[in-house]
């Protein structure tokens, strides 16, 4: 089944309490909580006192750190700010900028140690750890990022899914599809760019309604609870995010994928 939301980050300007009242405002039931401005790495009192406002105010929180493997930093922080939060799993980063395919044997084994300390450290506050699926790491395409998944070998190591925009369109659903069949899938980022030489464009997420129902649709069947993210606005403007939260929530009532 899948839940719309929120990513925080398409309205950083706006305070915590501003989001939670947008995110309801136009229908949605989750909010992922940037680490780099809502609920900053380190500040337990904010993810306390932010988590309650989600809770209270019904809605799902997820908590989307800015943590990264292989840069020598201290997961520690951002685990304690997702369990003050009572976030439900906390997305990290596997990479540093190198493709996948340029990583030597010696690098993939420090990301896959590394990665295992982090979700035994995570387990044991209960917290499920789900990886970005982005270019310049681990995660750049599907073979590499199920690979990384086999290597780590952790109940609580997951995934995100979303679009790699430098990948033909050909190959978004193949990786969808690999993904979720390896039960590893937590939530998926949404979100609809025009790509052409130079540049990207955003769109209205009604220009992919087909795209993402067929998308959607994978996850028929499936009894464990997806968020979907919407993490890009066009202009970052309140009447377009009704837009898009409108067109998400058809395009999950469409794909029957709703709880």
């Amino acid at each position: 089944m899948i839940k719309a939301g929120l990513c925080s980050v398409c309205f950083k300007p706006k305070a915590p309490e501003e989001v939670i009242e947008l995110a309801k405002k136009v229908g949605l039931s989750a909010i992922e909580w940037i680490g780099s401005v809502h609920v900053p790495a380190g500040d337990v009192r904010t993810a306390e006192e932010v988590g309650k406002m989600t809770r209270d105010a019904g809605l799902i929180s997820t908590y989307g750190s800015i943590f990264h493997l292989g840069t020598g930093e201290d997961i520690t922080p951002h685990l304690e700010t997702c369990s003050a939060l009572g976030a439900r799993d906390m997305r990290i980063w596997a990479g540093n900028g190198k493709p996948s395919c340029d990583m030597t044997s010696e690098e993939r084994r420090a990301f896959v140690e590394e990665a295992k300390d982090a979700s035994r450290r995570a387990a044991e506050l209960g917290i499920k750890l789900s990886v970005e699926c982005h270019d310049g790491g681990l995660t750049d395409c599907a073979e590499s990022q199920l690979r990384f998944l086999r290597e780590v070998d952790e109940e609580n190591f997951c995934t995100y899914w979303q679009e790699i925009l430098n990948l033909p369109e050909s190959a978004h659903l193949p990786s969808l599809s690999a993904i979720h069949a390896s039960g590893k899938l937590t939530n998926i980022h949404v979100y609809q760019y025009r790509v052409f030489d130079g540049g990207r464009e955003m769109l209205p997420l009604s220009d992919g309604f087909e795209k993402w129902k067929e998308r959607f649709d994978i996850l028929k069947g499936d009894d464990t609870e997806h968020l979907a993210l919407i993490e890009y606005v066009r202009n970052y403007t309140e009447d377009i995010l009704a837009e898009d939260a409108k067109t998400l929530c058809a395009l999950i009532k469409a794909s029957s994928v709703i709880s």
